[in-house]
């Protein structure tokens, strides 16, 4: 009896080793993460992420579609002037990231690595829709309604955030976020980081203004106005909603 016993548990939990030790067949992790390391100073950085080297001096690395999990990360200093040649390993550890997040690393004045903040990004997938064949549809009720848009990926947001940021005057800043507004969708976390990266409280209303009709979570659009010095501004957003 006991040998039946030994050899139905062999039968059970060996298969189920197997099967926990390889996902599926077919099962690929998501990568939808992005990781984000600025330098403070003056100061450009190599970075070798997980074992592979990118050699260019930047003051400004972004890497997207990255896994859930840890992620091994060596920076080198790279000298005030950017210039590749021998270099000096400043930092070599571990990162968690997390599902769905973007992960801002932040190399400071002194050359030390920290954490600066861990955003999530939130995932927006379509509403299933009713599908009705060509002059099919019901002659009673409402036609079905039309797929959410979807916002910005967070590569590419970060890709935008690159040009931003680069322009000399608010003028071009300005310019270039009212460009991407004409042909993307955004989330309200991504308004208000355009939003940040404007230095007038002027521009920053204008832009939360037009960003509003190209904002997938309305709901959500009291984030804004945070980035506002002045109470009047919010009172002045306030207001040009109500509007609408």
């Amino acid at each position: 009896m006991k040998t039946i016993v030994h050899k139905l548990l062999i039968a059970i939990l060996v298969p189920f080793s197997i099967a926990s030790a390889n996902p599926p067949a077919g099962w690929v992790p998501v990568a939808n993460s992005t990781l984000e390391i600025k330098s403070q100073g003056s100061y450009y950085f190599s970075v070798q992420l997980d074992g592979r080297y990118y050699p260019n001096p930047v003051k400004r690395f972004s890497m997207a579609t990255m896994t859930a999990g840890m992620h091994h990360v060596d920076l080198f200093a790279a000298g005030q002037q950017g210039h590749a040649g021998a270099q000096k390993l400043i930092y070599s550890g571990d990162i968690y990231i997390d599902a769905n997040s973007l992960v801002t690393g932040v190399l400071d004045n002194a050359g030390r690595f920290y954490i600066k903040s861990v955003k999530s990004i939130p995932v927006y997938v379509p509403e299933p829709q009713t599908y009705y064949p060509p002059n099919t549809y019901p002659t009673c009720g409402t036609p079905p309604l039309p797929p959410k848009p979807l916002p910005m990926a967070g590569y590419s947001f970060t890709q935008l955030m690159d040009v931003i940021e680069d322009q000399w005057f608010e003028s071009g800043r300005l310019q270039i976020a009212k460009q991407a507004l004409n042909s993307n969708w955004f989330t309200a976390n991504q308004v208000a980081e355009m939003m940040h990266a404007m230095s007038f409280e002027d521009t920053r209303l204008e832009l939360a203004k037009a960003a509003y009709y190209k904002t997938v979570d309305t709901e959500n659009y009291f984030i804004v106005n945070k980035e506002f010095w002045f109470s009047s501004s919010v009172d002045e957003l306030s207001r040009y909603l109500s509007g609408i």
